[in-house]
């Protein structure tokens, strides 16, 4: 297995019904995790490890029913491998994708919770 350093960015938007949810970005190196894996089971995968982690967070690890409510993009947008022929496309590509995150509309903006983060080098 090659070595990597998990980096994320994420976005807590709100809802109509005034319920906050999450987006998420991950990004690894592509040699270690090609894809996300088979995530409704319990596996040694990507998709797995975040449904874990993210059990872990809110102390429901001895409640595995409360995977599915992990909801993952089975399409994921990565760069290959960044190419200086490509990089300018690569990056837009990404861009395009992570664009999501920004819609105003949804954010709620307040000294209590954050709206945006990341992982810190």
């Amino acid at each position: 297995m090659c070595p990597t350093d998990l980096r994320y960015v994420w976005v807590r938007e709100v809802g109509t019904s005034g319920k906050s949810h999450y987006h998420m970005a991950i990004f690894v190196n592509k040699d270690t995790f090609k894809g996300l894996g088979n995530y409704s089971k319990e596996d040694y995968n990507l998709g797995s490890y975040i449904c874990e982690a993210w059990l872990s967070a809110l102390g429901l690890l001895e409640f595995p029913e409360y995977r599915t409510l992990v909801n993952l993009n089975n399409t994921p947008h990565y760069l290959e491998r960044l190419r200086v022929d490509r990089f300018g496309q690569q990056i837009l590509k990404l861009r395009s994708h992570l664009e999501y995150f920004a819609k105003e509309h949804t954010k709620s903006y307040n000294n209590e919770e954050r709206s945006f983060g990341g992982s810190i080098r």
